[in-house]
């Protein structure tokens, strides 16, 4: 007689349709990648363009599948599209529909702390993939292969790959890549600060020493019209790195609420007292000065200028007490 679990077996990666349809993303999107680095290798630019945003997609749609299935859907799905993704989610269904690359992109910022690449070269990934962009393309594909080996390494983690299982032989040319990035971006910085001191020395040759520092001064007092005005974007006080004075560090802010837990007594006993205090986590994108005009944008640049590129809490005192209007309106 079998044994129960002979059987029952458990059902392997492949018969779970769940696992099944990760690795179907994951292999996807390994297979693509590495014709990308072919195709690269080759100088097939076109081809390059085409299939590196659709690897960038696949591994995108593997790591939301991953969190949960329901975040490869698109925007408006039908109750039974829904249903179907929380009952038996299997991508391999041939009714099976998921959300484009744009959607994907869009999702995984809104998702993974510190995402690297910012809306504007999003929309070009995106562009590209969907074809509305090939035309005067080569001139940027290698930024584009970059941005999408870039947010790849964000996603190998995720999904629980290596860079060696994911790239295969081609590791060694996405170093290179990479290394070509930091190299192009270490010069752009370093660029705009020597324009940024030359600024400065023209305007202290023509002002004077005592008019220049005046200048300077009041100049550094009139750097909040610099912050921006879309809703939900901040400014907050940060040093130069090229002139030393202070400037303003702009990026999207996100409060969340923590709630502490007391107790108290009254005159049925201990009763629990609740506390909601609000945190609020600040995603710095770009800076700017008013002093010397040094401006850099986006968290490579933030990172190699010295400033704060990744996610972090702000103190009180650190932004607008106006930025906190509203939270306490709301229910926890």
């Amino acid at each position: 007689m079998a044994s129960p679990e002979e059987a029952h077996p458990k059902p392997t990666a492949v018969d779970d349709p769940r696992k099944a349809s990760a690795q179907l993303l994951r292999e996807g999107a390994k297979r693509w990648m590495r014709d990308a680095l072919e195709a690269w290798s080759n100088d097939d630019l076109e081809h390059v363009a085409m299939i590196a945003p659709l690897s960038l997609e696949l591994l995108g749609k593997a790591t939301l599948w991953d969190m949960n299935p329901v975040l490869v859907m698109p925007s408006a799905p039908s109750e039974e599209q829904l249903l179907r993704s929380v009952s038996r989610p299997d991508l391999r269904d041939p009714s099976a529909r998921t959300v484009g690359l744009g959607g994907v992109l869009s999702r995984l910022a809104s998702l993974i702390p510190n995402w690297p690449i910012p809306k504007s070269r999003q929309s070009l990934i995106a562009d590209v993939r969907n074809g509305a962009a090939h035309v005067g393309i080569t001139d940027r594909v290698e930024s584009v292969l970059q941005d999408c080996l870039l947010a790849t390494a964000v996603l190998l983690p995720h999904v629980g790959l290596t860079k060696e299982q994911h790239f295969g032989p081609y590791a060694g040319l996405v170093d290179a890549l990479m290394n070509k990035r930091r190299e192009t971006v270490e010069g752009r910085v370093k660029l705009r600060r020597e324009q940024a001191l030359a600024q400065l020395a023209a305007l202290e040759a023509r002002l004077g020493r005592t008019g220049y520092e005046g200048a300077l001064v009041s100049k550094e007092s009139a750097r909040r019209l610099l912050d921006p005005s879309d809703s939900g974007r901040i400014g907050v006080d940060s040093e130069c790195p090229a002139c030393d004075y202070v400037g303003r560090l702009q990026g999207e802010a996100d409060i969340e609420v923590e709630v502490d837990v007391d107790v108290e007594r009254d005159v049925d006993g201990w009763k629990p007292v609740y506390q909601a205090f609000p945190v609020v986590w600040f995603h710095p994108d770009e800076f700017a000065c008013a002093v010397c005009n040094f401006r850099v944008s986006d968290q490579e640049e933030l990172a190699e200028a010295g400033l704060p590129g990744e996610r972090y809490v702000l103190e009180s005192g650190e932004y607008d007490e106006a930025l906190l209007e509203n939270w306490q309106d709301q229910d926890y």
